[in-house]
């Protein structure tokens, strides 16, 4: 049995406690107009706090997966995996909104990844988890004191997919011949 971390814990139950205080802020954030002005400057305070949540979650899975033996296949396996299930509720959110007709299939493609009214903008957390799962090699590696050459090629990868989305949406938009946003 492992030992827990009992600091990680407390963050974990802070992080917990604040994701629920922005779901409950956010039904009185939709409400300006119809609720005090105090109530509405009281939840927007709530929630603009407790935005940390999500960082602090990521940081937690990063704690765990650091300490970790990298191991090849299930590296591999764990990014197909969040791909296909990027891929597979992005193109039923896409699907659904569009009323089921596919009339290009570039343009199915370009707005199920890049336009976020065609999707679900609840999607936006896949994006940065594969690209952690994408970085953990290296990031483990840079933890067990990496080379001055690995930790380079770990910065090059790391700028080049990070502007990978902003450098391919107008491609997208001139291949496609769509109005995407």
């Amino acid at each position: 049995m492992t030992k827990r971390k009992l600091n990680i814990e407390f963050i974990r139950i802070f992080a917990v406690i604040m994701t629920v205080s922005i779901h409950v802020s956010n039904l009185y954030l939709n409400s300006f107009g119809s609720i005090s002005k105090s109530f509405f400057g009281t939840s927007v305070i709530f929630n603009s706090f407790a935005r940390v949540c999500v960082p602090l979650f990521f940081m937690i899975s990063g704690a765990f997966a650091l300490e970790k033996e990298f191991n090849r296949k299930k590296y591999f396996e764990r990014v197909f995996k969040f791909l296909i299930i990027l891929i597979a509720w992005s193109a039923i959110y896409y699907f659904c909104k569009s009323g089921f007709g596919i009339k290009n299939l570039g343009k199915v493609i370009t707005n199920s990844f890049f336009n976020a009214n065609m999707t679900s903008r609840h999607l936006w957390y896949m994006y940065p988890l594969i690209g952690i799962y994408l970085a953990l090699p290296f990031i483990q590696n840079m933890c067990k004191n990496m080379s001055r050459e690995l930790e380079n090629l770990f910065l090059i990868l790391w700028f080049c997919l990070s502007g990978l989305s902003v450098a391919f949406l107008p491609l997208a938009k001139f291949i496609t011949k769509t109005d995407i946003e």
